[in-house]
């Protein structure tokens, strides 16, 4: 992945940045594995490189639409791939810094992390502000196979019990082979079903292809990015209602594809 980055350009810009997204791919997708081989001085200049990426591909609506479609959603997947591994990231370096200090027996000094968290805790996996900034929907992810209704319910409800989730008004449960999704925010505080049960193996089918890894097989992490990757294109997905496949009819008729439109995406605390 590093070596497709560090390549040198052809001068054709839609080719060197399919090559690029596919290093940075290849990167999020192992970034857990190699992260302990790492300095945190190496680590800290691929953070930098990676957050000079995000700056350098932050676009105006004006400036978005006058793109190709090719190259906006090279880009959107650029910067999914790129929040992930800054994520990652974070997460490695504050918890080496914790356990170095209290192997000393010392009382870690929290303000002198070496980075600090660029999401706050939300208590989701995923959240997806509207296109004014508000949080529109939150996303709690599980690589659990064959879920039930009940079992979903009984595992919100945990979830709703247990952590301070940020309540708004779509809530999306995530599993490989199936979505459950909530819609009324006042519901937050029973038990009640989903509003929508949803198949989600013909939604996310593309991107297991792309990934090369079979929905039973996927890691926690993997199936993050995945799930990143799809929400990605669907924020910034320029067809009409009438253009959906039957598999995401649920899109429409929940209202949940015109809330995300043009929103963003960020990756929160997992609980």
């Amino acid at each position: 992945g590093l070596s497709y980055i560090s390549e040198r350009n052809t001068g054709d810009y839609q080719q060197d940045l399919q090559r690029i997204v596919s290093g940075y791919f290849i990167v999020a997708e192992s970034i857990d594995v190699f992260l302990e081989y790492f300095s945190t001085t190496e680590l800290k200049q691929i953070y930098l490189q990676v957050k000079n990426i995000l700056a350098s591909t932050n676009r105006n609506i004006t400036e978005y639409l006058k793109e190709k479609e090719e190259l906006r959603n090279l880009e959107t997947q650029l910067r999914a791939y790129c929040s992930f591994i800054i994520l990652r990231i974070e997460q490695s370096v504050d918890k080496s810094y914790l356990t170095e200090k209290t192997s000393q027996g010392q009382v870690p000094d929290i303000s002198k992390k070496i980075f600090r968290p660029q999401y706050q805790d939300l208590g989701w996996d995923l959240v997806i502000n509207n296109y004014q900034r508000k949080p529109i929907l939150g996303v709690q992810l599980k690589t659990k196979i064959n879920t039930s209704s009940d079992w979903a319910v009984k595992f919100r409800h945990n979830i709703l019990t247990d952590s301070l989730v940020q309540k708004i008004p779509f809530f999306l449960m995530a599993f490989p082979d199936r979505f459950y999704l909530w819609t009324e925010p006042e519901i937050y505080s029973n038990q009640s079903k989903p509003t929508y049960i949803i198949d989600a193996l013909p939604v996310l089918k593309p991107y297991f292809e792309r990934a090369g890894i079979m929905p039973e097989k996927i890691r926690g992490d993997s199936f993050e990015l995945l799930v990143a990757s799809w929400l990605s294109d669907m924020i910034n997905s320029e067809q009409l209602p009438e253009e959906f496949n039957e598999s995401q009819h649920w899109l429409i008729d929940s209202g949940l594809y015109v809330a995300i439109s043009g929103g963003d995406l960020k990756y929160g605390a997992t609980t």
